[in-house]
This record gives structure tokens, C-alpha cells and sequence, in this order.
């Protein structure tokens, strides 16, 4: 594999507490990574308590049971 994209995940919690995670694809997979983080994901984590990491991870885990918890839904887990 001779190219990457990066994909970067900064979130910010009330208080102004900063995070940062990222995730790793293949070349011109970063926007499908992207979307599914803005469309799929971003609600679960607006609602929840940023500190409840673990708890966090179970609920986007759980809620997208039906739609396959595949490569593309664990990289953009894997960027939050």
C-alpha cells in the first residue's frame, strides 16, 4: 500500500476540553469515513458525557447492530 488518507477527529465538550483521534484508509476512502462520522455517528456523541469513554463506544457499537459492524463503521469508531 502506497497511499493513505488520514482521517482526524477533534471534539470539544462544553467546558472547552479538547480531543483528538484519527484513523488511517486507503486513498480515496476518507470521505466515506467522513460521512458516516457526520451522518451516523455525530448524534450518539453530541448526547453523551465525553468522560463515559467506554459507555461512549458501546452505544455507536450497538446502535448500528442492524446496519453491520464492518470495516467502514470500526474506522470511523476507530476516529472518535
Amino acid at each position: 500500500m502506497s497511499k493513505f488518507e488520514l482521517v482526524v477527529v477533534r471534539i470539544e465538550d462544553s467546558s472547552g476540553n479538547e480531543g483528538c483521534g484519527y484513523t488511517l484508509i486507503m486513498v480515496n476512502q476518507g470521505e466515506t469515513i467522513a460521512k458516516i462520522i457526520q451522518n451516523v455517528f455525530i448524534e450518539i456523541v453530541e448526547k453523551s458525557d465525553p468522560r463515559k469513554v467506554e459507555w461512549l463506544w458501546s452505544q455507536m457499537w450497538k446502535a448500528h447492530h442492524y446496519a453491520g459492524r464492518g470495516a467502514p463503521l470500526s474506522f470511523a469508531l476507530a476516529a472518535i
